[in-house]
């Protein structure tokens, strides 16, 4: 009749595995830091792994404002809120769309460990050439911080002005004909 009971408690600690991915901008041969470069990340997930719409991030307060639309449509807005980037897709598949100047980065954090990253570099702005990476940085969130380092070399074109100044020099031998 009146037995004590002891009744073991369990003491559960759910530990996901997750990473970060680093996203950076870096130019030479120019000094002017004004010009954008726009980047599509997008991220895959192991099976069986969900996505989250967003996720925490660390960055500068110029790269959230260069980030932002404060016009007529704030839901094209990458940040959500301060300090989380807002992704779009599907279960299989999310991505998100950045600008960063020279010297800037952006650091997603808290991503599941084996999700693979692609960042693209989409249209690059004239006069400008990709260097590193030789295309599009691709790999596999660790435990550890992914990087996606792109670096652009400013070289001013000046092939069209090569080949006027020619036109007008052949231009005139042969007027003096």
């Amino acid at each position: 009749e009146g037995q004590n009971v002891t009744i073991p408690i369990a003491d559960f600690t759910n530990n996901r595995n997750v990473g970060e991915l680093e996203v950076s901008k870096a130019v030479s041969g120019t000094t002017d830091n004004t010009q954008d470069f726009t980047f599509v990340v997008t991220l895959t997930p192991l099976s069986g792994v969900k996505l989250e719409n967003s996720y925490p991030v660390e960055t500068t307060d110029a790269v959230k404002e260069n980030n932002t639309d404060n016009s007529t449509n704030p839901s094209t807005s990458v940040f959500i809120a301060d300090d989380r980037i807002a992704l779009t897709g599907t279960d299989s598949s999310k991505s998100v769309t950045i600008k960063l100047k020279a010297d800037q980065k952006i650091l997603i954090k808290e991503l599941p460990a084996g999700t693979t990253y692609k960042v693209q570099e989409t249209v690059m702005p004239a006069d400008y050439e990709q260097i590193d990476p030789a295309g599009d940085a691709q790999g596999t969130i660790t435990t550890d911080k992914s990087t996606a380092a792109f670096i652009n070399n400013y070289k001013k074109n000046t092939t069209s002005v090569i080949a006027r100044s020619e036109e007008r020099r052949v231009g005139k031998e042969c007027r003096s004909r």
